[in-house]
């Protein structure tokens, strides 16, 4: 997974190997001043147990307390939308972007997904998948697996797919 998780993220704090520079999603750490007095609080206990401070969490894996990792950029949050949805992509006359919709089942013909059935704007209907394009799933956050896992229609099982794919 680290090589795709790479490609995706611009670390302003890090280099090296486990960081990649040139991706749509910015990522960096909450400076220690920044910290909550409960994140301060967990901190002081971790290294009065012995614990020791990592200023990266994603640098060697070892045991510690570290700030945790956001998507963050001008002290704006930079979600995938954010990251790779700009306005020339916008643009693609091959994509559709449809706000206000909740996926409620998956469809398929034998293993291959042919559309979806959503709520879009509070009416449901069926969203046929173009035969020249392929239907992305994007989980919108929170909840997100509940749609792969929980409705009817679901990928079958070994689809290549998991509750933790997409950024």
């Amino acid at each position: 997974m680290l090589p795709y998780f790479k490609k995706v993220e611009r670390d302003l704090d890090f280099d090296g190997p486990f960081h990649g520079k040139d991706g749509r999603i910015p990522v960096r750490r909450i400076p220690q001043q920044h910290w909550t007095r409960h994140a301060r609080a967990v901190a002081e206990a971790c290294r009065l147990a012995g614990y020791p401070f990592l200023p990266d969490q994603n640098g060697e894996f070892v045991e510690g307390y570290f700030p945790v990792t956001h998507s963050n950029h001008a002290e704006q949050r930079v979600s995938a939308a954010m990251g790779y949805l700009d306005s020339e992509t916008r643009r693609r006359p091959n994509l559709t972007i449809s706000t206000d919709t909740q996926v409620k089942e998956l469809l398929f013909e034998g293993t291959r997904c042919v559309g979806v059935k959503a709520q879009v704007g509070g009416q449901e209907g069926r969203v046929p998948r173009p035969r020249d394009r392929p239907l992305v799933r994007r989980y919108p956050f929170p909840g997100a697996p509940a749609t792969r896992r929980h409705r009817p229609g679901r990928a079958p099982e070994g689809d290549g797919y998991t509750d933790r794919d997409g950024p």
